[in-house]
This record gives C-alpha cells, structure tokens and sequence, in this order.
C-alpha cells in the first residue's frame, strides 16, 4: 500500500489521453472506494490537464448503490434517475451515449453493464484501453468483464 500504483495508473490515462484523441479507455477497480478513489484523482488534475472531463468521463456506478456513498466530487460524472419512491438511482446510459466518453470509470463487476448493452446491440467493445488497478485484488472473473470490452482489433489492457 501507498506505493504510487493508482497515481501510476491516472497518469497513465493522461498519456493516453494526450496520445490520440481516438483513445477511449475504461478505467475499472474491484471496489467502488478504488474506483472512485481513481475518478477523484483525475477531477483533481481537471484544471491543469483535463479542462473537459465533465463530458469526457463517466462515473459509472452499480444501479444499487446507494447515493450517499458517492463522493461529492464525482456526483457531475454519473447519471442518475428518480425511484418510484423518489429516491435518486444511479442509471445506465444508452449504448450510444456510453461510446461518446473517452474515459469510463467503474468497478469490474459493474463493467457488465456496458457487456450487456453491447450484446443487446450485437457489437463488439470499443475501447483502446482497459485498466484495472488492483487487479490482484479481483477475482479472474470480474477481471475478465472489462477485458472483454476491448476493441478487438486495437485494444490494450493494462493490469
């Protein structure tokens, strides 16, 4: 612990950023306090190098989660929808919404959400890159829900 690996990995995702303006990277941890500890580090370096993060990432989030666990900083990243009972609910955008960020942060196991809108459709994965910091912390299975999204033909993983 605290050896740099996660700040290894948000400048990993401005390199790539910088890089081409094709690269579209999902960016996923096996807990959400590890993702949104990931999203947070990259709203703090927004001013500097990230001046269009608010319609370039995606804090993706696990429809039961609760609202209250989010940090503050990353509430402009989600996308959320009331309850019956008025409660604010994290949502899932449609397929074509999700392809137009270029940085999508989740947990593994919540990168099936964007598996199943792509089976919907009967496509493929799209992103260049798929990162998952502490990936020795998740099982292989929910290892492989974000690597399945890569682009077939161009995508990267980083472990």
């Amino acid at each position: 612990p605290g050896s740099g690996k996660s700040t290894l990995c948000i400048y990993i995702v401005l390199e790539l950023l910088k890089l081409s303006p094709t690269n579209t990277l999902l960016l996923t941890a096996p807990s959400n306090a590890a993702a949104d500890l990931l999203a947070s580090k990259l709203v703090k370096l927004k001013k500097d190098f990230l001046p269009h993060l608010e319609r370039e990432m995606l804090r993706l989030n696990a429809k039961g989660r609760s609202w209250d666990e989010l940090p503050e900083e990353l509430q402009p990243f989600t996308r959320t929808t009331k309850g019956e009972d008025g409660r604010t609910l994290f949502a899932v955008p449609p397929l074509e919404n999700l392809k137009q960020f270029r940085v999508v942060v989740s947990t593994c196991v919540c990168a099936e959400h964007i598996n199943k809108a792509v089976q919907r459709d009967g496509g493929s994965g799209w992103f260049s890159h798929i990162i998952v910091d502490e990936a020795g912390e998740a099982t292989e299975p929910e290892t492989l829900i974000p690597l399945s999204l890569a682009d077939p033909n161009r995508g990267k993983s980083i472990l």
